[in-house]
């Protein structure tokens, strides 16, 4: 899958403004789990970043005062503004490179592999 696939893949989800309910890594960051708000429906969207070779979060301080832990679903502050996808090889291994913005919040991942599909309540 080359990169404008994966982001027009991404864009069908219509995450602009979406509640991000959560962001996870997992497995020393070999993974990353964004679950996306999908208003109105029995589910939410789930894109898992598989083989990640790089995981950087960035929030600004004042944002972390109260652990994000303690917030109430509606109380989480990170909405979804913007999504790009790039790829380059590294080692004849085309790895993919995601930024989000999700303000106060933004994070930069470096994977070979994705999944994105929807996890039901």
């Amino acid at each position: 899958m080359k990169a404008q696939e994966i982001l027009r893949e991404i864009e069908k989800i219509y995450y602009w403004d979406a509640r991000v309910l959560g962001f996870d890594c997992r497995y020393f960051g070999d993974e990353v789990l964004l679950i996306i708000e999908e208003e109105n429906e029995n589910y939410h969207h789930q894109i898992e970043f598989l083989g990640c070779i790089k995981v950087d979060i960035s929030a600004p301080l004042d944002d972390r005062i109260v652990p994000v832990r303690e917030l109430s679903r509606l109380q989480l502050p990170y909405f979804m503004h913007d999504v790009s996808i790039t790829s380059y090889v590294l080692e004849e291994t085309e790895v993919f490179v995601c930024n989000l913005i999700f303000p106060p919040a933004s994070a930069e991942i470096h994977f070979t592999k994705i999944r994105i599909g929807k996890e039901y309540h």
